[in-house]
């Protein structure tokens, strides 16, 4: 692929687009669009039903492409009832807020549905809606809207401010040449990064594999392991309620106060963690940390995340919701527990002991029922150092793949911006 700049440029006028190519021109997004609008209320969940018009939520909408998997539907009289809020083909849908600012474009067989709550963008007939879908979700699209956007819990995009938002016009045939480049090059990007995330769902697959093949031998009886209910050997604690503790009584220094959130590769990032007074530190003495603990979320959307504390960089407590497993070093080392917590035998205990309907959580009771299989010490050492070998030779793998599909994304984020913003000229670019 072979790209140069424009022959000439001029200032745009808009400081964070900065120069633009010579005959291209700076217009509201309001004068290239007939219709900016808002999608019907959240109210309308009531008229969900098995057959009718689609309806779109934000959850389906990503940059340039909307997820098709888990459309719901809404009664077609309700529908018919907001006709004005029709989605048709080639209209631009844009959240509104959490995920704010996020463009993709109405494929045909979405034409004449809806959505909820989105901002509805209709282009005009000279205009081209995938460019200014690109435009939208392109790094100089969406730092706009971090700039105008209102909200004091998280940002909100009005009729109006998409409306005033300033747009680069290039030439309507220019316009569809640029938005045909970044389909076909983010389209080879997207494949390429697809190619990769399996890669990783791979390596990963195979890191369950060589510990689930270590800690859970077919037949522990036959091999002398010993089989004892969690709660026989471990010690396991959790925060029992909050102690009338409350965000604003966060410190910037003092204790560390750890939660699920916190939790990368089944480690804690100390560095992410919230702080809390001395004394509050001191009111719940049970589950102050020690280096080897096992932490396991035990419920809600990461029920069963874990982290093992391989340091401490200081004082450290757990936030509610957490558990904290401490074995009896008699039976168990620590990092056997948390590799024997890795496996699928206990993930499928968890799913089959959680309680709720919506809100799923597994008791401590139900935890310290577990039935785990062990050996001696000394050959839980030795399947502890085999295992921290393979696995870091894993985990290295999978970092590499990780950074190689950050550069692609960059890239590609880079790419939208240059080819919409005008610093690079595509159009002799061959297919």
């Amino acid at each position: 692929m072979s790209t140069r700049p424009y022959p000439s440029y001029k200032d745009s006028g808009v400081e964070w687009l900065g120069r633009i190519p010579a005959h291209w021109q700076i217009k509201r997004f309001r004068h290239v669009t007939k219709r900016v609008d808002v999608g019907i209320a959240e109210a309308a969940t009531h008229a969900y039903a098995d057959e009718g018009v689609p309806i779109l939520r934000s959850t389906n909408v990503r940059p340039n492409k909307i997820l098709a998997d888990d459309i719901l539907k809404i009664e077609r009289w309700f529908a018919e009832k907001n006709r004005s809020k029709y989605l048709f083909k080639d209209d631009i849908v844009t959240v509104r807020t959490g995920n704010a600012g996020v463009s993709a474009v109405i494929p045909d067989e979405l034409h004449k549905s809806q959505c909820f709550t989105m901002l509805i963008s209709t282009v005009k007939r000279q205009q081209c809606a995938q460019f200014y879908c690109h435009l939208l979700n392109a790094d100089v699209g969406q730092a706009v809207f971090r700039l105008e956007a209102w909200g004091t819990a998280q940002a909100n995009i009005s009729v109006p401010i998409l409306r005033e938002v300033p747009v680069v016009e290039p030439p309507f045939p220019e316009q569809k040449v640029i938005a045909d480049f970044l389909d076909r090059e983010t389209g080879k990007i997207d494949a390429l990064v697809k190619k990769k995330e399996r890669l990783i769902e791979l390596l990963q697959e195979k890191r369950t594999a060589l510990i689930s093949c270590a800690v859970t031998p077919p037949s522990p009886l036959k091999l002398g392991w010993k089989i004892r209910k969690l709660k026989l050997i471990t010690c396991m604690k959790g925060r029992l309620g909050w102690q009338g503790l409350r965000q604003g009584e966060y410190t910037e220094e003092g204790p560390y106060l750890v939660s699920s959130e916190q939790f990368a590769e089944d480690r804690v990032q100390w560095e992410a963690c919230n702080h809390v007074s001395q004394e509050r530190f001191q009111m719940a003495p049970e589950i102050i940390l020690r280096e080897e603990d096992v932490l396991l979320m035990k419920d809600g959307a990461a029920m069963g995340k874990l982290a093992y504390i391989d340091r401490l960089l200081g004082q450290a407590c757990l936030n509610s919701h957490l558990l904290l497993i401490r074995p009896n070093r008699a039976y168990c080392m620590p990092k056997f527990i948390y590799y024997a917590l890795k496996t699928p035998h206990f993930n499928t205990y968890m799913i089959q002991e959680r309680t709720g309907t919506t809100f799923f959580g597994i008791t401590q009771a139900s935890m310290g029922e577990y039935q785990l299989s062990f050996p001696s010490i000394a050959e839980q050492q030795r399947i502890i150092e085999t295992l921290d070998k393979q696995t870091a030779k894993l985990d290295a793998l999978m970092e590499k793949v990780r950074k190689a599909i950050e550069r692609l994304e960059e890239y590609r984020t880079a790419l939208i911006s240059a080819a919409v913003t005008g610093q690079l000229d595509v159009r002799h670019v061959s297919p």
